[in-house]
């Protein structure tokens, strides 16, 4: 057949496309939606092996919030403009990698308060063959952190639950413009200079028009949650040796080192920390990292200058280059199927040791 004057071949073409290592199947067909306006038009099917991640996108909702990360990964997220703030934090700056932090292949990294998983995406691109466990006690986050996991065959478990100083269950502010401050204690006040720290940034805009975005994007919404302790999940998951431990939990980050007895740091090599400096609290947690062998270096959050949160970056490892770094993986690859199962851990209560003073019953 002829298209503006041209001879066409649709079988050559379907060969052409067909050719590409990511198709599958491949159709051409010569369409006329408009009278007069003929046009050729191809339907691909994504290929079961190098085109995996595509094909698990396929069924998703189009309408809902996605951006892409490096290496080509779409991620599914609750607001675009919090979520190009974190990932710019942890793929552009990197925050999780300094004050001598690595991601050694095959680590074992624990993601307390993973939110919707862009940071454990972060460590199956830095880490071949990692295995992630996922925290994530807010049931709307729950959704995109399963659905990030999967889609890009990282080997995770989404755990649904926080972190505490002792089992329960207790009452979580969730902000849903401004996911990342949700948490057990939340503080308006507090709140409303990180995301005004935020707006400054982003938008170079301050007073009147800050404060009208504040009123919208600081509307709360409130769950029960479940409260573990860190020792229990380690015992229960039959957890043997922890290469990275990263805590960003609002507020909570005290409790969650109170729930980890004495005998379980001696199984992890490394730690990050998100902290609120609030009555001392930054060097509370230094001090008592320091107690149990860690080096530590406290930075402030570029992003986040004029607030009181710090990265505690605690490791027992030697510096590179004396240690070989990670090669890392390209995410989604053939033959890797993602897990994203929900673990379910049992209800044995621990033994809570407070760490100076830090535990809040």
């Amino acid at each position: 057949m002829k298209l503006h004057g041209f001879r066409i071949e649709l079988g050559e073409v379907e060969a052409a496309l067909a050719a590409h290592p990511a198709v599958g199947e491949a159709a051409v067909l010569m369409r006329e939606d408009e009278p007069g306006h003929p046009r050729l038009v191809g339907y691909l099917v994504p290929s079961t092996v190098d085109a995996d991640a595509v094909r698990r996108m396929l069924p998703l909702d189009t309408e809902d919030r996605t951006i892409e990360l490096p290496g080509d990964v779409t991620a599914w997220v609750a607001n675009r403009s919090e979520a190009e703030f974190m990932a710019e934090e942890i793929f552009g700056d990197q925050v999780y990698l300094r004050g001598g932090i690595q991601l050694p292949d095959r680590a074992c990294v624990f993601d307390v308060g993973a939110n919707v998983g862009l940071f454990s995406l972060f460590v199956a691109q830095k880490s071949a063959d990692a295995q992630v466990f996922a925290f994530e006690p807010m049931p709307p986050l729950q959704k995109l952190l399963r659905r990030n996991l999967r889609i890009h065959g990282v080997d995770a478990q989404v755990l649904p639950y926080a972190l505490g100083a002792q089992p329960g269950t207790a009452a979580f502010s969730y902000y849903p413009h401004a996911t990342v401050l949700s948490g057990r204690y939340a503080d308006a006040a507090a709140e409303t200079a990180v995301v005004r720290s935020l707006f400054s940034r982003q938008l170079g805009e301050t007073g009147a028009v800050v404060d009208e975005l504040l009123a919208e994007r600081l509307r709360t919404e409130s769950y029960d949650c479940e409260v573990r302790t860190l020792s229990d999940v380690i015992v229960e998951q039959g957890i043997e040796h922890i290469d990275l431990l990263k805590i960003d939990v609002e507020k909570s980050e005290a409790e969650v080192l109170a729930g980890l007895r004495d005998e379980h740091y001696a199984m992890i090599d490394q730690l990050v920390v998100e902290v609120h400096d609030d009555d001392g609290r930054l060097a509370q947690i230094t001090k008592l990292l320091e107690s149990h062998g860690y080096r530590t270096t406290a930075e402030r959050d570029p992003q986040l200058a004029g607030t009181d949160l710090y990265n505690v970056y605690a490791t027992r490892l030697q510096p590179l280059p004396e240690r070989t770094a990670s090669k890392g993986k390209r995410l989604a690859q053939p033959d890797e199927a993602a897990r994203g199962r929900e673990g379910v851990v049992g209800a044995d209560a621990a033994r809570v040791r407070g760490a100076d003073g830090l535990a809040a019953a």
